[in-house]
């Protein structure tokens, strides 16, 4: 698994040559400290997030996504589906609506191509129930993460100048 999140991002980690006992289990998200070129993936057909080290090691835990329908939102009518692509933070900014984004607020933008967009990484004021439901399939195209993820994703964005490299995919094995 630690070499399909790493090729995503086209990270080359040599290994030794011992075949299959390289593979390295995640990490608990609790003793997770982020580094310099952290790179954030989220598979949005399991709902599972993974933040992976650019020199070895990932956490894992559960996410939310957009729902699989037409949604009209905020004057918009669009598939809520979460798109799959490869994003970059490169802002921050901080919601008032604490029902959609959280007591705190904090939303990362997502930008495709350096091109702003309507899509980010945030919690709600109800995650926990989100998190703990079998259909995780709740937002209008953002990816929902818990506070505790939001809080490591925010000190990430923030350890790597003002930037997070961020891949949603539709399925992490179909990139094998």
């Amino acid at each position: 698994m630690h070499h399909i999140l790493l090729a995503l991002f086209g990270i080359v980690v040599a290994t030794s040559s011992g075949g299959s006992n390289d593979q390295q289990l995640p990490i608990d998200v609790s003793a997770w400290t982020p580094e310099i070129h952290d790179r954030f993936v989220a598979d949005t057909k399991s709902n599972i997030g993974y933040i992976v080290h650019e020199k070895g090691g990932f956490t894992m835990f559960r996410i939310g996504s957009g729902q699989r329908k037409i949604v009209n939102y905020m004057s918009r009518t669009y598939d809520a589906a979460t798109p799959s692509k490869k994003w970059t933070v490169l802002s921050t900014t901080i919601q008032t609506d604490q029902d959609s984004f959280g007591k705190e607020g904090h939303f990362l933008r997502l930008y495709d191509n350096k091109e702003y967009t309507a899509y980010g990484i945030h919690t709600t004021d109800n995650i926990q129930k989100i998190l703990s439901a079998d259909d995780r399939y709740k937002s209008f195209g953002c990816v929902l993460v818990s506070e505790q993820v939001l809080s490591i994703l925010m000190k990430t964005y923030t350890l790597n100048n003002n930037t997070l490299d961020i891949v949603t995919i539709e399925e992490i094995e179909a990139a094998q």
